[in-house]
């Protein structure tokens, strides 16, 4: 029948309805309060449930409840099977939403949906049954612009608000299940014997027939068994049960019993076989073997474990028990002898085990009593034993000892003796049919030189791998022992989870499994695994992170057991490094930038972040030159086109580039030597083998030596390089994180004297060396016997001048007013060049129009004496030079004689190469009548 079961939001109470019965939730929801808390724009219902980004259309990805008093909850007291879920009363909706639904304390999802497009308060179709219990459910709006739908961010930015709305109440359609039993099973011993109990298991299951698996339906069962010869009924027993129901057939004299079950409403299977494809027979004979197991001696045998003897319930083991009996001798009037069983004696038993589920044993043993017991295929009509020595006491009951089955599946036991006096006569029988279940998952992970990637020693990795690189990586099923269990075959889909280990705080790395794969959940989900003699295998597995991850699986349902590769902890797998180091942008800025129309500096190297290439952006190309997306609306967007590379023509020779870039022209910086104003800035990341970002790449001052280089021609003049430094974050190293400004030192010999040299043309670059051996990609520069070992930081050469501030002599009249007779004095900075022909090999320096100085910072003085002279210039503020010169200082003097002026606040690297600050003569005197020559020394 169809069922409505409503969840109404109310002033008091959550509850919800179902037929006559009312179920309250645990938390109070007041009259129209909104899922979420929050104003109606950028509202973050991330304080109920976080996921992964889900684009427009998808189901949330990876939905994992972040506040459990704020989701809804409710209670199932019968079985459901849901086709929809709607919302009522509901206000404000202005995109898709999401509902999700949580069984109490289980992280995945039963229900993860969207609702329908231009009807959002209805969810799309679903086929999921739920069981009895207790359930959460949230029911959340996407992100939205502008009524669009853009899917979900854990964030959405301003104006990509989450949707706000609000609703009174929810509704589940679907129909009652709770009698939805699908088949019965009987459960029995093909093989009876007369003298002793035969024990029928009977279970409604809601599961289809396979793989020997019944889910009890909760579900109360009234139905008739009939054990039948030909047309009669020997034994007919009513049964009335939930779940399931044992039945005992006792003392049975006929050869062979039909079973069959009437009164119910679905099909019964027989020992898992279709009944419409088999007869349900037990075969009874005076003469039989009963197994069964532990001190209660119940007939079936429990599910065991591979590699480990047969515990009982008090976990002893040995615990395997076997039961003889054999058809009397004829009494006096020649009538049959009774069923007796053997006691107090020592019998030669063949035991052997039969493999049902996979059909064929495999090479593992089933071993008890110290022998290696003979294995029978599920086909085979004749049965293999191997004869076993057992003590029958005083009960009747031999022990089996220390049994042990070293593979998995589902199995049986059987064995055959030899009735007294009668060696054509056997004494026959089998145990029931119960699974062996591996012991654990076992995690291999190898390198291509097949190097373990679990290895440690002193808890470190002994091997590293590549971030993104493919790598071996097997599940293997396992017994107790170690060894594969290759009968082993998943029962239903095993799970899987994978959790970073390192670092403890970082991002979380994608694992997948194979090839364009499905990345494995963070928390326990299904994956696919294909098993093939009890491992699954691939050798394309990947993890784009660096540093180590545990991954475990598990099997949640084999046979009704469940296990994993251990409790939740997982196995660690490590160590990942980078595959290389890329240079994303670089720059060099000089104290002088002769940059004209363009820059040294780049935003990205081609074709990284193309598609969020726009109009200026600036890129290094492949043929090392700097180009700019143009402008024009209708030509940019083709810079985020692959064909339209800069710089390369195509096929034909033609420069289709330039449709959508220009090239800026190649310039060069001058800065001084010993001038802190050498600024690098960089971009480098650490990646995987797929070129993708390595965000947990943080120790950089750990792992990596980063170090800048100086080159010139084939000199190496990086020891010269000062102060540069950089530091890391999230995988990505830049200037940006220190403050100090490198400079290019001036020389010095041995003595330590300061020895002018230069100008040098210099191109600076960033390399490293990694503790791991990554290295740097697309390397261009050589420090040493022309191998590359590092990456130019700008396409255009910078020039490094030795400087100097000089300042020239200069003579003129002394002050006879206070406004005439002030005298400009000559300053210039120069650069040591000895390939001009400038005497001591300085040269003015005419790029040079940004130097300043202040009045102030001269200081002139006459035997000692400063009184009477004036130094002026520019007023209060700094004076310029202009083309490497200037005349803006001015000094005057009341008195003859000669000054000496020197500019005391002459930078370091504009000081002479003695230390001493820059100086000159100034001489002052008076005019001779109409001579025009100014007198020195002249007294009178």
């Amino acid at each position: 029948m169809m069922l409505n079961i409503k969840i109404y939001v109310t002033t008091t109470l959550l509850f919800m309805t179902m037929c006559c019965s009312t179920a309250y939730a645990a938390e109070t929801i007041y009259d129209g309060q909104r899922v979420y808390v929050g104003d109606f724009w950028g509202t973050n219902p991330s304080n109920i449930i976080q996921a992964g980004d889900s684009p427009a259309g998808d189901v949330l990805k990876n939905p994992r409840i972040q506040d459990t008093s704020n989701v809804i909850n409710f209670e199932l007291t019968q079985s459901f099977e849901l086709s929809n879920i709607e919302i009522t009363g509901d206000r404000g909706i202005h995109s898709q939403l999401y509902f999700v639904i949580w069984k109490v304390g289980q992280s995945n999802p039963v229900i993860n949906t969207l609702a329908i497009r231009r009807k959002s308060n209805k969810s799309k179709a679903i086929n999921e049954s739920l069981d009895v219990g207790n359930y959460q459910i949230a029911i959340v709006g996407e992100c939205h612009k502008q009524g669009r739908y853009i899917g979900w961010k854990n964030n959405c930015s301003q104006g990509d608000g989450f949707d706000d709305f609000s609703f009174r109440g929810i509704v589940l359609n679907g129909d009652d299940t709770s009698n939805n039993v699908n088949h019965y099973r009987i459960l029995y011993n093909e093989n009876g014997t007369s003298c002793a109990a035969n024990p029928i298991l009977i279970q409604a299951c809601t599961n289809g027939i396979a793989n020997g698996n019944c889910a009890e339906a909760s579900v109360r069962t009234t139905a008739t068994l009939h054990a039948k010869k030909g047309n009669k009924d020997e034994v007919t027993e009513f049964i009335n049960f939930t779940g399931s129901k044992e039945v005992s057939l006792k003392k049975q004299k006929s050869k062979k019993l039909e079973l069959s079950l009437s009164g119910i409403n679905a099909p019964y299977s027989c020992n898992d076989v279709p009944s419409q494809n088999t007869k349900c027979e037990i075969k009874f004979a005076d003469s039989g073997l009963v197994f069964s197991y532990g001190e209660d001696h119940a007939l079936n045998i429990d599910s065991q474990i591979a590699g480990i003897e047969f515990p009982d319930h008090m976990n002893n083991g040995q615990t395997l028990y076997l039961q003889a009996f054999i058809k009397g001798k004829k009494g006096k009037k020649g009538k049959k002898g009774k069923c007796e069983p053997v006691k107090n004696e020592t019998v030669l038993v063949g035991l052997g085990v039969q493999c049902l589920e996979p059909s064929d044993c495999s090479a593992l043993d089933f071993r008890a009593a110290g022998n290696e017991i003979a294995k029978n295929k599920a086909s085979d009509k004749k049965y293999s034993y191997t004869d076993v020595s057992l003590e029958f006491n005083g009960d009747g009951y031999a022990e089996i000892p220390s049994p042990l089955y070293e593979d998995a599946g589902m199995i049986r036991l059987i064995g055959s003796i030899d009735v007294k006096g009668n060696a054509k006569i056997k004494a026959e029988g089998m145990s029931n049919i119960f699974p062996v279940r591996p012991y654990k998952f076992n995690i291999v992970a190898t390198n291509g030189l097949q190097e373990h990637l679990t290895k440690k020693t002193d808890d470190k990795f002994n091997y590293t791998h590549i971030a993104g690189a493919d790598f071996i990586f097997k599940v293997e099923a396992v017994n107790f022992g170690g060894e594969v269990t290759t009968n082993y075959v998943p029962s239903a889909q095993v799970e899987a989870k994978v959790t970073r280990s390192i670092p403890v705080a970082g991002y979380n790395g994608v694992f997948n499994y194979e090839i364009d794969g499905t990345e494995w959940p963070v928390d326990w989900d299904y994956v696919a695994l294909n098993f093939s003699s009890g491992t699954a295998s691939t050798a394309t597995a990947t993890y784009s992170e660096v540093g180590a991850f545990k991954v475990n699986v598990r099997d949640n349902n084999y046979y009704g057991e469940s296990f994993s590769v251990d409790n939740g902890i997982g196995t660690e797998i490590g160590r990942f490094i980078p595959d290389h180091f890329t240079l994303v942008s670089s720059s060099v800025d000089n104290y002088i930038d002769n940059i004209g129309s363009s820059s040294n500096s780049y935003d990205y190297t081609f074709p990284y972040g193309l598609t969020s290439y726009a109009a200026g952006t600036v890129v290094l190309s492949g043929d090392g030159k700097i180009y700019q997306c143009r402008p024009e609306w209708d030509r940019s967007k083709w810079c985020r086109l692959a064909d339209y590379k800069p710089g390369i023509t195509d096929h034909d020779g033609n420069e289709i580039w330039s449709d959508a870039w220009f090239l800026l022209d190649a310039s060069f910086g001058i800065t001084y030597m010993e001038q802190p104003a050498l600024q690098f800035d960089y971009h480098l990341e650490a990646r995987n083998r797929g070129d993708v970002l390595t965000k947990n790449y943080d120790a950089v001052s750990a792992k990596t030596d980063i170090r800048f280089v100086a080159e010139s021609g084939a000199d190496d003049l990086s020891i010269r390089l000062t102060d540069e430094d950089g530091g890391a974050l999230s995988g990505v190293y830049k200037q940006t994180l220190v403050s100090d400004v490198g400079q290019f030192s001036r020389f010095k010999n041995s003595g330590g004297e300061t020895i002018e040299d230069g100008p040098y043309s210099l191109l600076f670059g960033i390399g490293i060396t990694d503790k791991d051996g990554v290295e740097l990609a697309d390397m261009d520069m050589s420090e040493v016997d022309y191998t590359l070992t590092a990456k130019r930081l700008s396409n255009a050469p910078s020039e490094l001048r030795f400087g100097r501030w000089h300042i020239y002599d200069g003579s003129g009249p002394t002050r006879t007013t206070s406004s005439e007779n002030a005298f400009p004095v000559t300053m210039e900075v120069q650069y040591y060049n000895p390939n001009k022909a400038t005497g001591d090999g300085f040269t003015i320096n005419e790029d040079d129009s940004i130097t300043t100085f202040i009045a102030s910072g001269a200081t002139a003085t006459i035997s000692g004496d400063a009184s009477g002279i004036t130094l002026s210039g520019c007023g209060n503020a700094s004076c310029e030079f202009s083309s490497g010169i200037t005349q803006a200082l001015i000094i005057s003097s009341w008195n003859p004689g000669t000054a000496i002026l020197e500019y005391i606040y002459t930078p370091k690297w504009l000081m002479p190469a003695d230390g001493e600050a820059p100086s000159a003569n100034i001489t002052f005197g008076f005019f001779y009548g109409n001579d025009r020559v100014i007198y020195r020394r002249r007294l009178n």
